[in-house]
């Protein structure tokens, strides 16, 4: 059994989480209502605190040497994210999130993992499917598209790249034309940033 700490200022937001961690068996539960500086890491396996932006500053160098820490921000989740790739285990939720939320999280952190929505990924540079452009199966680039995107990739002009794959002018503009078409660009550019994104360029 896992050991769980609840930090709120609010009484009725302690009892609340702590009611939903002591769901089933995964959770022994303490709250506390102040003194988050005197908690000592080797107390508890994860720290679920209900947090303010104005909370930040004070309790960040507590929160970094905790073992694990669910966040429930109210306010800007995002500002607790980047504490997340210190720790061993990390989630951050609304203030709102559900029951099934906080107990998920709580115990994906509890175990070392690290929990977040996916629309919160991009914010550490991490792409997810949500930001990048599904392509049909009938619209996917052929074999040969997909030499001649990387070829523009380089910086290449038609005529270089119908000498280096052996092929006419007229084809090569009817190959990018079709490259323009499925990857939603108007320009070669922008050809080149979406085949990217769609893993038909490497980087």
């Amino acid at each position: 059994m896992k050991r769980a700490v609840v930090y709120a200022e609010s009484e009725v937001a302690r009892a609340g989480i702590a009611s939903v961690l002591e769901t089933g068996t995964h959770f022994r539960v303490t709250t506390r209502a102040s003194a988050l500086s005197q908690l000592e890491p080797l107390d508890f396996d994860v720290l679920v605190a209900a947090l303010s932006d104005r909370d930040y500053r004070e309790v960040m160098p507590v929160l970094e040497q905790a073992p694990a820490v669910v966040v429930l921000a109210d306010g800007d989740p995002d500002l607790w994210l980047e504490l997340g790739l210190r720790l061993g285990g990390f989630a951050v939720l609304e203030s709102t999130a559900s029951a099934d939320q906080i107990l998920a999280a709580a115990w994906a952190a509890a175990s070392g993992l690290f929990a977040v929505r996916p629309t919160r990924l991009s914010i550490l540079g991490i792409q997810t499917s949500e930001d990048v452009p599904t392509v049909p199966t009938g619209d996917r680039l052929t074999p040969r598209e997909s030499e001649v995107l990387a070829m523009l990739a380089e910086g290449l002009g038609n005529k270089t790249i119908a000498y280096r794959l052996g092929i006419s002018d007229h084809t090569v503009k009817f190959h990018v034309g079709s490259i323009l078409r499925k990857l939603d660009a108007e320009s070669r550019t922008e050809a080149v940033r979406n085949g990217i994104r769609q893993g038909y360029v490497s980087v």
